[in-house]
């Protein structure tokens, strides 16, 4: 590889870096090249993308963007995936995928610009999507809105039966 195509290499993987939300690092050793385009394209159907680059292009791409990177991980065949979106639905397929081809290990990933180690990016695919986050926090924040309606309204109703119950009492003495 010569120097200008290193170039272009490690501008194009930090333009993935400036533009992703977490990253994944994975060893592909083994792999086929069907399996690993099986996995691109469910990435890419979930706003991600997979990269295989090498080791030293990438530690130089993310110098001053990530935080300093164990190079230990960073050794043997390396892909890294990318998360544009919600990083949660890009974990689930890596996790996922690795589950039914162990050629795919996971070595860590960056989220909120931190490194985790592979136990975290596995317990991080265990939690909800993003939706489904916002829909149980929503559901949360308003339990005490609609107990309160309620509470309210519960001696308005119950007074009205009363009233009710009086009215049909004296309709049925006439």
């Amino acid at each position: 590889m010569n120097k200008q195509s290193k170039g272009l290499a490690v501008s194009e993987v930090r333009e993935k870096i400036l533009k992703s939300k977490a990253i994944f690092i994975t060893e592909y050793k083994g792999l086929k090249v069907g399996e690993l385009t099986n996995i691109r394209r469910e990435l890419r159907a979930k706003h991600g993308d997979l990269k295989i680059v090498k080791n030293t292009l990438f530690l130089l791409a993310a110098k001053g963007i990530l935080p300093d990177i164990e190079e230990k991980v960073f050794t043997g065949s390396t892909a890294v995936m990318f998360a544009y979106d919600d990083p949660a639905l890009i974990v689930k397929q890596i996790v996922g995928f690795s589950k039914t081809n162990p050629l795919l290990v996971i070595k860590g990933g960056i989220v909120d610009n931190d490194f985790i180690v592979p136990e975290r990016v596995i317990l991080l695919s265990t939690l909800p999507e993003k939706e489904v986050l916002i829909g149980m926090l929503l559901n949360v924040l308003s339990s005490p809105i609609s107990r309160l309606v309620y509470a309210v309204a519960s001696p308005i109703s119950g007074f009205i039966t009363v009233l009710n119950g009086i009215i049909q009492n004296k309709q049925t003495k006439n």
